[in-house]
């Protein structure tokens, strides 16, 4: 039971945190993956980017505190879309 109090409120402390914070954590989850951390700042919540069998793949990490709606669906394909990822 405490195992689970604990990672609520890990979880809890992350969506809740500024857009700053997770952006850093987006990073970092890139970086722990092996792929190359996005930029700092308006990237388009690009968090990582590798080539894979000569494959440009980005990583995106979402750390929302609601859930996504069609309307993101729609936003992220066309920027996966632009970026021909």
């Amino acid at each position: 039971m405490l195992d689970h109090l604990a990672s609520r409120a890990l979880v809890d402390g992350i969506i809740n945190a500024d857009s700053k914070t997770k952006e850093i954590l987006g990073q970092r989850c890139a970086a722990h993956l092996g792929l190359e951390p996005g930029s700092s700042g308006k990237d388009d919540g690009i968090d990582g980017v590798a080539f894979i069998n000569q494959q440009k793949i980005y990583f995106q990490s979402k750390l929302r505190n609601r859930p996504l709606n069609a309307e993101f669906a729609d936003y992220l394909y066309s920027n996966l879309v632009r970026h021909k990822a």
